[in-house]
C-alpha cells in the first residue's frame, strides 16, 4: 500500500529524475459536490506516474493496460465496488515523460454518511500495484441556507474547448489528488461551487470571496486581493489560482470564505495542501542520478503531528509484521519518522 504522504516523496522524486519501480505509487483525493434535485456526489481523484506502468507494444505504437478498483464501506454495511478498465497510449515509449502523471476521475452518488474507501490500481501487464485507504465524509448539502461544495485542488484550469472527463461548469480542472505543490507546480489551482444564493434576476447584487492560506496553527500566512463577483443566479463557480512558491516547503491549508452581500451570510471551506521546494544540493543530485530517497521522504515526514503519522502507519498496517508493529508503538515522534522512511525503502526492494 502507498499512503498520501509516501507517494508525495516518491512523486517527486520521479519528477526530479529518480523513478520507484518496486510497487505502483498512486495518489488519491475526493471532493463532495451537489446536483440539484438529486443531492450530493462525490468525484474520486486518481493519479499514478505514466513511467510506473508497463507499455507494451501493438500496431499502432505502445499501449499500457490497468484498471482501478473502488471499494465503498459503510459500518456494518456490505462493501460496494466498482472497477473501471483503463488505458493509456502512446506513439512511441519515448513519449512517456518522468514526472507525468496520468488522472482519472471516478463518480459515485453514495448517501449522506461516514465510508472507508480503498481504491487500488493495478498494472494488467507487469502485475504491479498500488493501494490506498482512506475514509471519507459525504455531507448532507444545505438545502435551504448558503452551502458550499469541498474545494478540489487542480494541476490546471482553464476553459473547456470541448467536454471531457475534467469538464464541469465550462472549466477544463485537471485534479491535483496529492495535493502537493513545488517549483514544477507553482500555481495552486482550486475548484468549489457555491449553492443556494439568495438571488432575484431583478436585482443586482454580489458575493464576497476572501482566500487566505493558514498554518496548521491557523495562523494566516498568506491572503489574497478580497473579490466581488456579481450573483449569476442561485448557485456559482469558484475557480482561481494562486503562486505560493515564495512559501517555504511546509503543510498550509486554503481558506475560502464567502459573503453573501445581501443577507450577510456567510460560508467557509478550508483544504490542506503541502508546499515542496527542493534545495539546490537535491536538485544538483537528482540532475545526475543520485536522489536521495531517504532525505525527500524525511523532508515530509518530519513536518506531520506525531498523530498524522500514527495515522499513516494504521493505514499500512495490514502489511506490517508484527514486530514491526510493536517497534512503531514503543517509538517517539522522532523515531516513528524514521522508522516509517525505513518501513517503505524495506519493502522497495528494486531500487537500484
Amino acid at each position: 500500500m502507498m499512503l498520501r504522504y509516501v507517494c508525495i516523496a516518491l512523486t517527486l522524486i520521479a519528477t526530479l529524475g529518480a523513478q520507484p519501480r518496486a510497487f505502483l505509487p498512486l495518489s488519491v483525493d475526493y471532493a463532495v459536490f451537489n446536483t440539484v434535485g438529486t443531492g450530493p456526489y462525490v468525484e474520486v481523484y486518481i493519479s499514478c506516474l505514466q513511467s510506473s506502468l508497463k507499455y507494451e507494444k501493438d500496431s499502432d505504437g505502445s499501449v499500457a493496460r490497468f484498471n482501478v478498483n473502488l471499494e465503498l464501506k459503510a459500518e456494518d454495511e456490505e462493501p460496494k465496488t466498482l472497477t473501471e478498465n483503463l488505458m493509456s497510449r502512446v506513439e512511441s515509449e519515448e513519449d512517456i515523460r518522468e514526472g507525468s502523471e496520468l488522472r482519472h476521475v471516478v463518480r459515485l452518488s453514495p448517501e449522506p454518511g461516514e465510508y472507508n474507501l480503498r481504491d487500488a490500481l493495478t498494472d494488467a501487464v507487469s502485475g504491479k500495484s498500488g493501494e490506498f485507504l482512506t475514509s471519507m465524509e459525504v455531507r448532507p448539502l444545505n438545502v435551504d441556507s448558503l452551502e458550499m461544495s469541498d474545494i478540489q485542488f487542480g494541476s490546471k484550469i482553464e476553459q473547456a474547448q470541448q467536454e471531457s472527463l475534467f469538464s464541469k461548469n465550462g472549466l477544463r480542472v485537471v485534479p491535483n489528488s496529492s495535493s502537493v505543490f513545488s517549483i514544477t507546480m507553482p500555481v495552486m489551482y482550486y475548484y468549489a461551487e457555491l449553492y443556494n444564493l439568495p438571488f432575484d434576476p431583478e436585482k443586482e447584487s454580489t458575493y464576497t470571496l476572501e482566500s487566505l492560506i493558514t498554518d496548521r496553527e491557523g495562523e494566516v500566512v498568506k491572503s489574497f486581493p478580497v473579490k466581488k463577483s456579481r450573483k449569476p443566479g442561485t448557485s456559482a463557480v469558484l475557480a482561481g489560482g494562486h503562486n505560493i512558491v515564495t512559501l517555504p516547503s511546509d503543510t498550509y491549508f486554503l481558506k475560502l470564505r464567502i459573503t453573501d452581500d445581501e443577507t450577510g451570510q456567510k460560508i467557509e471551506r478550508t483544504k490542506r495542501f503541502f508546499l515542496f521546494k527542493p534545495t539546490k544540493e537535491q536538485l544538483v543530485a537528482a540532475q545526475q542520478g543520485a536522489a536521495n530517497t531517504n532525505d525527500m521522504m524525511s523532508a515530509y515526514y518530519v513536518n506531520l503531528t506525531e498523530e498524522e503519522l500514527d495515522e499513516e502507519f494504521n493505514k499500512a498496517r495490514y502489511i506490517a509484521r508484527p514486530e514491526e508493529e510493536s517497534i512503531y508503538d514503543g517509538l517517539d515522534q522522532a523515531g516513528k519518522v524514521q522508522f516509517l522512511v525505513e518501513f517503505w525503502n524495506r519493502r522497495d526492494t528494486d531500487r537500484t
